[in-house]
């Protein structure tokens, strides 16, 4: 085909008149402030998913180190029970082991306020002396 009636049959392209913004340098550009929108929206935006990310981040690490801190905390209250019933247990462990001893048993006994059935309980009341 022709160059002639490629151009008949092909419509012509009306182009709009273009602004020539591009003679300005950029240092111009952006000592007006007519800089290119999308880019300011672009690093607003970044700027403030920034802070976003920052503020996230920072409540993370309050969080965790308050977990951190709790749990330490709950670990040692832990450690001082079973301190505690280590020593119950080694205290049980040392009657259970004398258990077979008539005397401890009745010192037992008697501590419990148990009497053998030959004697006589006497409560001795004192009455208060009057305050003065």
């Amino acid at each position: 085909m022709s160059q002639r009636r490629r151009r008949d049959m092909q419509p012509q392209i009306q182009y709009a008149p273009v602004e020539r913004e591009h003679s300005r340098s950029a240092d111009e550009r952006v000592e007006t402030g007519s800089g290119d929108r999308p880019t300011r929206r672009a690093i607003a935006l970044l700027g403030v998913l920034a802070i976003v990310g920052i503020v996230q981040i920072g409540f993370l690490v309050f969080v965790e180190l308050d977990r951190t801190l709790r749990h330490r905390n709950a670990i040692a209250i832990l450690e001082d029970e079973l301190r505690e019933a280590r020593t119950e247990a080694g205290t049980l462990r040392a009657v259970a082991e004398r258990s077979a001893d008539e005397t401890f048993r009745e010192q037992l006994a008697r501590g419990q306020g148990f009497l053998h059935p030959d004697e006589t309980r006497v409560v001795v009341v004192q009455e208060a002396l009057p305050e003065r």
